[in-house]
């Protein structure tokens, strides 16, 4: 894969929006110490979002998580954060493309009888594309290149900034980095994934009201996770 392409360079670039967390941090925390206020704790969310998003890997999955802890952190802060759920910037078509192209063997367009451009969900590993494969609606979830790359790098920089934000909030963020350094890399391997529903499926067959998607090994590799396509609602919404 060429230096130049977009993803590339959003993972070269990591240093310059961790020198842009760390500010937005230590500026909200001196703020705080000063006075509180419901705009500071918005603009604090708004700003984790862009640089956490754009950073993808460990720094997106520390900011979902937050989002989810109940009082962890202000609630204008936690409400901003819950973008990045689902991500807001996507990987390019072309980079989704070439993975498939390296994983599957062949071009999309041979693979799949349909495959959607736009993604479902942009995560922190990856994004998730629904697609059509022999009459069957399936999710593909493709994994970002080389961000398994950046996990290790990712450790110093966001202790510093887990340190600085500490001044913000009351979130043990060092304890949270470690935890999710080993989750994170386990993640990364979506055969693994793969199994893990296989064996929840074998586990739970025929338990009402609780279902879980086929995988569809042809389709199914280390960096791409195939699965019937089922509808359903948010995990915010279900709550």
């Amino acid at each position: 894969m060429s230096g130049d392409d977009p993803l590339s360079f959003r993972f070269r670039s990591r240093a310059r929006h961790t020198r842009r967390l760390v500010g937005a941090a230590a500026r909200a925390g001196l703020k705080r110490l000063a006075r509180h206020s419901p705009l500071d704790d918005l603009v604090l969310g708004e700003a984790l979002v862009t640089e956490l998003d754009a950073m993808k890997g460990m720094a997106m999955k520390i900011g979902q998580i937050l989002s989810y802890m109940d009082g962890a952190l202000p609630s204008e802060t936690s409400r901003a954060l819950r973008a990045l759920q689902r991500g807001v910037k996507p990987a390019p078509q072309e980079i989704i493309e070439q993975v498939l192209l390296e994983e599957l063997g062949a071009p999309v367009a041979e693979r799949f009888d349909r495959f959607d451009p736009a993604p479902i969900a942009a995560a922190s590993i990856g994004q998730v594309h629904r697609a059509r494969l022999d009459r069957l609606e399936v999710a593909v979830k493709v994994q970002y290149p080389g961000v398994q790359e950046t996990f290790e790098g990712d450790m110093g920089q966001l202790h510093r900034i887990a340190r600085i934000a500490g001044l913000a909030t009351h979130v043990d963020g060092a304890a949270i980095v470690e935890d999710l350094r080993a989750r994170v890399l386990e993640e990364c391997d979506y055969r693994r994934e793969a199994a893990h529903i296989q064996r929840f499926r074998e586990l739970l067959q025929g338990t009402p009201g609780i279902v879980l998607p086929e995988v569809i090994d042809s389709h199914s590799t280390a960096r791409v996770l195939t699965t019937r396509w089922m509808s359903g609602t948010s995990l915010e919404a279900f709550l």
